[in-house]
């Protein structure tokens, strides 16, 4: 079977390309839209089986990121059955208002009412490589994405921030920050201990899907915390495996 990926290029995405001699090209097919195109077509995004937002971000603070067609269809789409994986990182939602179609206004699809405007990072050299950014994860739960990780298996989770889930939604949360994670606030320009916050976390929402991560690096080139990186690429390949099969 193929899948159809959809990589959305037009909300000024740090993820504008999958490296994807990494994946069966007789299995996965990426397509990406335009960069001035937009997602409130239903019957495009119906011919995807997955719609990746890898790192959304405003051009400028007063601009709107996601409109209101298209936070519908998006709705839709994922309410119809579709499947749908956000990424972010360092600064989160930018702090952009709901107002300009920030990434919170998904909450009843994602479960997330915040994406930190922050940046996680770790003092301890044994718990980063390379940069204080690059988070080393170590502690997996027992989930079919890390069914075949090993003891030595880590990953690195470049340039992250944490999310904060809704109260009254029942995500799962798969992965946190280590315990030794602290953050630093581009708001307030803070620095506080962050602890172990959700970093990786899904919920179904009617028929569909969506799966969040805080970190946007492993599906970049970057040597130190992308898909090369630790056990990055065993985790792509088993996190889309496990999205596409649902």
């Amino acid at each position: 079977m193929v899948f159809r990926i959809l990589v959305d290029v037009s909300h000024y995405e740090t993820i504008q390309r999958i490296p994807d001699q990494y994946f069966p090209s007789e299995e996965y097919l990426f397509f990406f839209n335009s960069v001035g195109g937009n997602l409130a077509d239903f019957d495009m995004l119906q011919q995807y089986d997955l719609i990746i937002l890898g790192n959304p971000q405003p051009k400028y603070r007063d601009e709107q990121l996601f409109t209101s067609p298209e936070l519908r269809i998006i709705k839709k789409y994922v309410k119809s059955g579709g499947k749908l994986l956000i990424t972010t990182g360092n600064r989160g939602d930018f702090d952009h208002p709901n107002s300009w179609g920030s990434l919170r206004v998904f909450y009843k699809l994602t479960g997330i009412v915040q994406y930190a405007y922050a940046v996680n990072y770790i003092s301890d050299p044994d718990q980063f490589i390379g940069k204080k950014t690059n988070l080393i994860i170590r502690d997996f739960p027992n989930h079919p994405i890390f069914e075949d990780f090993a003891p030595n298996d880590n990953l690195i989770f470049g340039k992250s921030t944490y999310l904060t889930i809704h109260p009254e939604v029942s995500s799962t949360v798969l992965l946190t920050t280590p315990k030794l994670t602290q953050c630093h606030n581009y708001a307030t320009k803070q620095k506080t201990k962050l602890g172990s916050q959700p970093i990786f976390v899904y919920h179904r929402y009617s028929e569909g899907l969506t799966v969040v991560l805080g970190s946007s690096s492993f599906l970049t080139e970057d040597p130190t915390s992308g898909i090369t990186a630790g056990s990055n690429s065993k985790f792509v390949k088993n996190l889309l495996e496990w999205i596409l099969d649902q």
